[in-house]
């Protein structure tokens, strides 16, 4: 039963990150409309993430014409981390490296005639990737 909790709380997670990544910017109510969960679970699901630093508070949206407060949106911190893409095939390889909001950082591709290439092409992407 606490394993299909915790499942469940992580599928949760994943699903208000693809969220925030498919709309880039986005109200915690609207995330809460757009998956069907409760706002409470949304709220706590981004204070999470936020503390994490993996989301941030980017902006105010606009009011709505009933009045209220204006909602926060939220955005994926970019600068998290990174993602690594790597595509080896037998003659071929790339690699790509994209920050959390999905943008290309860097890109690489060649081919590989032997194993001697195939082990510098990897040497050049790991010197790439050293502070």
């Amino acid at each position: 039963m606490a394993d299909n909790k915790v499942f469940q709380k992580k599928a949760n997670i994943s699903l208000v990150m693809q969220t925030i990544r498919v709309f880039k910017h986005i109200s915690r109510i609207d995330i809460s409309r757009e998956l069907g969960l409760d706002r409470s679970t949304i709220t706590n699901i981004v204070t999470k993430l936020i503390a994490d630093d993996l989301l941030l508070e980017v902006s105010e949206g606009a009011s709505d014409s009933r009045g209220g407060r204006k909602p926060v949106l939220l955005g994926l911190n970019s600068k998290f981390g990174i993602v690594l893409g790597l595509e080896i095939q037998v003659n071929f390889y790339r690699a790509t490296l994209l920050n959390l909001d999905g943008s290309i950082i860097w890109h690489k591709e060649g081919s590989i005639g032997h194993v001697k290439q195939l082990s510098h092409a990897i040497e050049e992407i790991f010197q790439f990737l050293k502070p």
